[in-house]
């Protein structure tokens, strides 16, 4: 699958810091309750100002789920719709889908299970995580849409490019959610670099044998 451009080393810098920010987040409220977290202890924990903790969160709530955008921006999208082949559009949905959820990392992945292991004792936060998912929707959905419609899979169907994006959205997120799950569930003898590659591979298998 090709990958965006390597980011330059000032998006690295901002990548790892707001990474130990989001590390922070979640082993305080694991060790002292969400109750007790504060702002200036995330930051202390990453050595970090609490003013340059401002510059990646906009509360302490958002660094424990990792609220941020900087995965989905124009230059992501633009790549992504000129670089991949579009005939196989859930190879492509999984693939883009992959690149602004997938954590980067075997570590990010456990954060990840952490974070969410966390909003499910505080369902206050969860109302945060969807607020991200609306916002981050309609620009996914515009993305999945070109895809739909440069797959010509669905030129002359029935099916409206609203209903053909809302299916696939549905079936390539959770297929990608489950074999991460399953990763992490497992031995993790796979590399964690194949999990999109597993994602389409599941996918395809299920449409096949409900076909």
């Amino acid at each position: 699958m090709s990958t965006p451009p390597a980011p330059g080393l000032r998006e690295r810098k901002r990548a790892e810091t707001r990474l130990r920010l989001e590390q922070a987040a979640v082993e305080l409220v694991q060790r002292d309750g969400l109750e007790r977290l504060t702002v200036d202890a995330i930051a202390a924990r990453a050595d970090v100002s609490s003013r340059t903790f401002f510059n990646y969160f906009d509360s302490k709530e958002d660094a424990i789920l990792g609220i941020h955008d900087e995965n989905l921006t124009d230059a992501v999208v633009a790549h992504h719709l000129d670089t991949h082949d579009h005939s196989d559009p859930v190879a492509s949905v999984v693939a883009f889908l992959a690149t602004i959820w997938l954590p980067a990392a075997p570590e990010a992945a456990e954060l990840h299970e952490a974070r969410m292991a966390i909003a499910e004792q505080h369902p206050e936060l969860l109302g945060r995580q969807l607020a991200q998912i609306n916002r981050m929707g309609e620009a996914v959905g515009g993305t999945v849409r070109a895809i739909v419609e440069r797959s010509g899979r669905f030129a002359g169907s029935a099916t409206t490019p609203e209903q053909a994006v809302s299916t696939m959205l549905g079936l390539c997120t959770g297929t990608l959610h489950a074999v991460v799950r399953e990763w992490l569930a497992g031995d993790r003898s796979r590399p964690f670099t194949s999990l999109a590659d597993d994602a389409v591979a599941r996918a395809r298998t299920v449409l096949t044998a409900l076909l």
